[in-house]
């Protein structure tokens, strides 16, 4: 947004990261994937403003970020830095509240997902710094949740190998029960200070789990199906925030299973 207000002029963009981007293995090949942006209505905003409003031509970019942010600590002073490479252009909007479906950011996806170390989101910005061009896009904030930014994904999955430490004892039945919490407080108070597989009468015989900050940054991995994430990272104090998980578990039959999600650090 390039704007005033009350009579200063200043501009806004706009930072966005899916986390969910870190549970993709590097060798992962990403065919295809599509951003959308919705209008939000009913914001001190308004809506967007057109070509046909202010004579601007309300062209943006999107761009891949290269610095890591913090969503409550980022400020115009701070603000990460970015690149122009495979970056993608939006607009104009044809009316002032039209939604941006379908955006084409497979060449920024697939860097972010090859370079785990250097995946720190996109950012939305004016091709133009002039006011007055606005998009009124919702955010995850946004109490209406079918509004929120939506990435699509095609992908080939590469199987990973899964390094056998050692061999793994377990119980046989065929009554095996996998279960993942997705949530875990570890503040010493004895309830719930970990986070690992819950397995019930099940015969293990290889394990993997690894965890993930939202940079892709691997935090823990274990090949004990016994021993689990204590919530600490470098020996201090992990953040209280939501990390990415893939464990992977073969069975004493010659089955194989796989489960990735998300879980959050509370104290």
């Amino acid at each position: 947004m390039e704007w005033t207000w009350g009579g200063i002029p200043g501009r806004r963009w706009l930072l966005i990261d899916f986390q969910e981007l870190a549970i993709f293995p590097p060798e992962t090949n990403i065919l295809e994937a599509k951003l959308s942006f919705f209008h939000q209505p009913s914001t001190g905003d308004d809506d967007h403003s057109t070509p046909a409003m202010t004579g601007l031509p309300h062209i943006a970019f999107i761009q891949r970020i290269t610095d890591p942010w913090e969503e409550d600590e980022v400020t115009w002073n701070n603000q990460p830095a970015t690149t122009t490479d495979k970056q993608v252009s939006i607009g104009p909007p044809s009316n002032v509240t039209q939604d941006f479906k379908d955006i084409d950011v497979t060449g920024i996806i697939q860097d972010m997902v090859a370079l785990p170390d250097n995946r720190f989101g996109m950012l939305l910005k004016m091709e133009l710094s002039e006011h007055y061009q606005k998009l009124i896009f919702a955010s995850s904030d946004s109490g209406a949740s079918q509004l929120w930014p939506e990435l699509t994904i095609t992908y080939e999955e590469v199987s990973p190998l899964i390094p056998y430490d050692e061999a793994l004892a377990g119980t046989e039945c065929s009554n095996c029960v996998v279960q993942v919490p997705n949530i875990f407080t570890p503040n010493n108070d004895g309830v719930n200070d970990e986070f690992g597989i819950l397995s019930h009468n099940c015969s293990i015989t290889a394990f993997s789990l690894e965890i993930y900050n939202r940079w892709g940054g691997l935090v823990f991995n274990s090949h004990d199906v016994n021993k689990w994430w204590d919530g600490s990272y470098n020996g201090k104090p992990a953040p209280i925030k939501a990390y990415f998980f893939i464990a992977q578990y073969h069975y004493s039959n010659g089955s194989s299973q796989q489960k990735k999600g998300s879980l959050h650090l509370a104290r």
